[in-house]
């Protein structure tokens, strides 16, 4: 037959039809390339650059042989593919010595050149393979060039479109039970054959492990089997399971992590000790969250009822029409739904006597979601982490996505004395502290912490369920030691009353990175007692003070003591920890009623009156 332009390319499609009449279909494999073709002789010699087809194909190779081939221009389908060059076959290229480098010229558009890749087209089965072979674009000359480690296939510059595609039965909103086998059935589409893939998986406070050897390959289709092995399903920490297709363009990722039930044995389980205030909180959703839910399993009692003689249970509401003391509120009947026991909240409890609280049965969530802090303004909110694992501050601050966070939250945790004797809060992250501005800190899972709140507006904190170890966060610490010469240092100073129970430790520094002073308040404390850093011109007590001004002849600040309490105290303090405070500094105490000057190293004592307040200077 004739061609209708023997000038130009044509396509020759062959269709065929069965005894009964019906015509195949038509398909990129039943059509080729016919008309006018291109052919073009080269000798290629080591080290030495040959162009061919109107420098169009520059060719060289990097070994020591010296070969002759004929090439010729060819052209394959293009679904989901931009064509970069035209297409190139070498006539005995299974033959050619390696390796083989080629180079094209390429018209700047409004692609991406970093996308260009090489690809070889399987004459035998059909479909593109993309080279796993570098690829250098050079952007100012318009030239893209790459290794070929398979000249015996027809070739082509091109940019894929199309993202690789996975489907499977997705039911991830469906609990499975701790130690469960998980298997699924994923089926995988593109216009590139040779798509890489990996599965990760690994319990949630764990980095997730390469567990690419749990996939089974043995089907023919383009379905595989990817099974997450019974250790990897906690029911104490959860899991992931990432499976990940990259076509060297695309990827595409999906989560195969489901929520795990605790059942036989809930790991957030506590034991309170005699007449000490205890956190009450927990990281998987319970079955039956209600207070009074949870202590009738505890207890053993169907029909509990709270008594003040046998325990008290409180929580920290500020602006609650019942609160005392700042912010507790006493459990009550009428108050029972503020009493909820969920992920990242948190309640205190003391008993008389030790007591075991059963929390029951419970699901881990699926770890790819986000709790929410309210954090009110000018207030400070009990919470604790959500999740069963650690979380950096940093992952924590990305995720809340909110550029003013870093200058108008302060974040305590509640830490239980060296003694185990109380509870008090302890300063982790305030901006422009030394030693307390860094976000590679991290809360602790089943720890309890209170936030305080700065700016004018409510400040939500997002917390990712996202583990340290999982994280990709790397000690890129944002210390103020590194960001010049900057003189800064801080100080702590603890307390306890007669009680032994922890006051609400307080901290001084200096930092002349600063155009204004730092301030917040003094954080909440179970103690009749405290100790603030007191501002006598607006009559204020400070939990926290960072002068900007760099001084040679010191700094000082009044520290109020103060008690509360219908009864005589005392009050101990100590220095906690100390940043950048150098040997030539010294750090003393002054006693204004005794007129004496007291070494920072010793304990300093301040006996109170009833509702008594003294003011000392360090």
């Amino acid at each position: 037959f004739a061609l209708p332009n023997p000038e130009s390319l044509c396509y020759l499609g062959l269709l065929v039809r069965n005894k009964e009449g019906k015509w195949s279909k038509a398909t990129s494999k039943s059509i080729v390339s016919v008309g006018r073709k291109l052919f073009d002789t080269v000798t290629v010699t080591p080290s030495d650059t040959h162009s061919l087809f109107n420098n169009t194909l520059r060719v060289w190779n990097t070994s020591n042989n010296t070969f002759t081939d004929t090439v010729e221009q060819w052209n394959g389908p293009l679904d989901g593919f931009i064509s970069i060059s035209s297409g190139f076959s070498f006539k005995n290229g299974d033959k050619i010595p390696l390796p083989l480098w080629f180079q094209v010229p390429y018209l700047k558009s409004s692609f991406n050149p970093a996308d260009i890749r090489l690809y070889s087209f399987d004459i035998n089965k059909g479909g593109w393979l993309v080279s796993i072979d570098t690829v250098i674009v050079d952007t100012a000359k318009g030239l893209v060039s790459a290794r070929n480690s398979s000249p015996g296939l027809p070739f082509m510059f091109l940019i894929d479109t199309l993202k690789p595609l996975i489907s499977f039965l997705d039911s991830s909103k469906v609990p499975v039970k701790s130690g469960q086998r998980i298997h699924n059935n994923i089926t995988v589409t593109d216009n590139v054959k040779n798509c890489s893939w990996k599965f990760m998986a690994g319990t949630g406070d764990e980095r997730p492990l390469d567990l690419s050897f749990y996939v089974d390959t043995s089907s023919k289709s383009q379905t595989l089997g990817v099974t997450v092995p019974q250790v990897i399903v906690d029911g104490c920490t959860g899991f992931r399971a990432l499976f990940t297709i990259s076509d060297m363009v695309h990827e595409n990722t999906v989560d195969l992590g489901r929520p795990v039930i605790r059942e036989s044995w809930n790991c957030d389980n506590i034991t309170t000790d005699n007449m000490q205030w205890t956190p009450v909180l927990v990281s998987a959703n319970l079955d039956n969250p209600e207070l009074k839910s949870v202590m009738a399993l505890s207890s053993g009692k169907e029909n509990w009822s709270y008594s003040t003689e046998v325990m008290r249970i409180i929580k920290w509401i500020p602006g609650h029409q019942k609160a005392f003391d700042g912010g507790w509120v006493e459990y009550s009947e009428p108050e029972n739904s503020l009493f909820q026991i969920k992920p990242g909240e948190l309640l205190w409890i003391k008993t008389k006597g030790r007591f075991n609280l059963d929390f029951g049965r419970a699901v881990v969530p699926k770890l790819n979601i986000v709790d929410t802090i309210n954090i009110q303004p000018n207030q400070w909110t009990d919470f604790s982490n959500p999740f069963p694992f650690d979380i950096y501050l940093s992952d924590i601050f990305k995720t809340t996505s909110n550029p003013q966070i870093d200058s108008s939250i302060r974040v305590y945790s509640w830490d239980k004395d060296n003694l185990n004797r109380s509870y008090g809060t302890n300063l982790l992250y305030i901006s422009g502290l030394s030693g307390h501005g860094e976000l590679d800190v991290s809360i602790k899972k089943l720890q309890s912490y209170t936030a305080f709140n700065n700016a004018n507006v409510p400040v939500s904190l997002l917390i990712p369920a996202l583990s340290t170890e999982a994280s990709a966060f790397v000690n890129a610490q944002r210390s103020l030691s590194k960001k010049g010469n900057n003189s800064h240092w801080s100080l702590s100073i603890k307390s306890w009353g007669s009680d032994n129970i922890n006051n609400a430790s307080v901290y001084l520094g200096e930092n002349s990175a600063l155009s204004k002073e730092i301030t917040s308040p003094l954080s909440p404390s179970f103690s009749s007692q405290s100790i603030s850093i007191y501002d006598k011109n607006r009559k204020k007590p400070w939990g926290v003070v960072v002068s900007p001004k760099e001084s040679e002849s010191g700094n000082y600040f009044e520290v109020l003591f103060e008690n509360s309490a219908s009864n005589a105290a005392t009050v101990r303090t100590v220095i906690g920890e100390m940043f950048n405070i150098e040997q030539s500094h010294f750090i003393r105490w002054y006693d204004t009623e005794k007129d004496i000057w007291i070494s920072a190293q010793d304990t300093m004592e301040v006996s109170l009156k009833p509702k008594q307040r003294l003011v000392k200077i360090i």
